[in-house]
């Protein structure tokens, strides 16, 4: 090692560098100089990356294996520690599933807390989810364009902190569309989405879906299920706001990357499997969102 100034100046031939005492295989430095900073020039020294030098380890003549091996363990395992990580990514990113969603309950959720109080127990028992995969896969099934719903009845109020809903009835409802294997993921994924709201489905009905968000206008949805299930939303507009201290009283019942609430313009289910139909309108108990997972 060689000193001009205050810098210091390798050579050159990476055996050398490698070979010379006190500096072990490599400076411990990202990059080496390599030219000396020219008299009365304020700049810094030229560097040459690491992996720019690995390769003149590699091209270098004369180099013994015990040398060939102290350089590959440099610079080949983080390497290809690197592009494992990479490809790991990439793997996960494949299998990222994600969409639009909406969930109608037959209590408000945006609203203020005396209103919220007054329907405790007497309602917000029943409920409508549905997600349309907008792309990705679930259990290594494609479910681009698909839509899955389930309709629910609780025992108590959903959202309640000092209620417990469970166990909980449902029915799920499967885009017609699907293959047998694209059905069996959209279920898997309802139930993962669904959590112990779907842990006990008494009905799984194919049906003709039908869902659509606008994202230009927040809040405006429509999900018609066949003849089961139809959701119709809007945004919330002055008018919706009566005693002025409304909130959005309960957070959405499965997880969601955003949403916010809307009014239900309607909010039915006259399907089979819960031993009650319902049929509401211009409520504030809708949600209109996006998931990922």
């Amino acid at each position: 090692m060689l000193a001009i100034g205050s810098d210091p100046v390798y050579a050159l031939d990476p055996v050398s560098v490698a070979r010379n005492e006190g500096v072990g295989i490599f400076p411990s430095s990202i990059a080496i100089p390599v030219n000396a900073r020219p008299p009365g020039k304020n700049r810094p020294p030229e560097l040459v990356p690491r992996f720019q030098l690995f390769f003149r380890c590699i091209l270098a003549e004369n180099i013994d294996i015990e040398f060939w091996v102290r350089c590959s363990m440099r610079f080949a395992l983080p390497a290809l520690l690197t592009v494992a990580i990479l490809l790991l990514s990439s793997g996960l990113a494949a299998q990222q599933i994600r969409g639009d969603y909406i969930e109608t309950r037959s209590a408000d959720v945006y609203t203020g807390q005396c209103f919220a109080n007054g329907e405790v127990n007497l309602a917000g028992k029943e409920a409508i989810l549905a997600w349309h995969v907008q792309s990705g896969s679930w259990d290594g099934v494609p479910l681009d364009g698909l839509t899955v719903a389930a309709a629910v009845r609780a025992r108590a109020t959903l959202g309640d902190p000092y209620g417990n809903p469970y166990p909980a009835q449902a029915v799920l409802l499967i885009d017609d569309r699907a293959t047998p294997q694209q059905s069996a993921a959209l279920a898997s994924f309802a139930r993962r989405m669904g959590g112990e709201l779907l842990t006990n489905v008494d009905q799984t009905l194919s049906a003709p879906m039908e869902m659509v968000v606008n994202h230009e206008h927040h809040g405006v949805a429509l999900l018609r299920a066949g003849q089961f299930a139809t959701v119709q939303t809007r945004s919330l507009g002055d008018k919706d706001h009566v005693c002025g201290n409304e909130v959005t009283f309960y957070p959405p019942l499965t997880p969601v990357a955003h949403s916010m609430p809307a009014v239900a313009v309607t909010d039915a289910y006259r399907g089979p499997g819960l031993g009650e139909s319902w049929d509401s309108h211009g409520r504030r108990s809708a949600f209109v969102g996006t998931f990922v997972r």
